[in-house]
């Protein structure tokens, strides 16, 4: 199932829903590093088209994390949102029989 998110935002922009919103997903060419971005005000995320396919998922729920926090004016901090990203991530991978 994971294999088929990154298959498909490759192919074509996906559009996802979070918080009410559609936010469209884009894979591009990303420099300095950075592996993924979210904009609020656009209704993007953009993810780096380079990276490993396990990233790229760990990198949308990232970029999700900060939508819900934009979107609830939570203002979570960056190291908050990775830790939130990171343990998500770890739930979903280690209880696929579930989700």
């Amino acid at each position: 199932m994971h294999n088929d998110i990154c298959e498909k935002i490759e192919q074509e922009d996906t559009v996802i829903r979070v918080c009410g919103l559609g936010i469209t997903v884009k894979e591009v060419n990303l420099t300095h590093g950075h592996f993924g971005q979210a904009d609020l005000q656009g209704c993007e995320i953009l993810i780096n088209q380079d990276i490993a396919d396990d990233l790229k998922r760990d990198t949308l729920l990232h970029e999700v994390i900060h939508i819900i926090s934009g979107c609830n004016a939570l203002g979570l901090e960056e190291e908050q949102v990775a830790c939130l990203g990171n343990n998500l991530a770890q739930v979903l991978e280690d209880n696929k029989h579930v989700w």
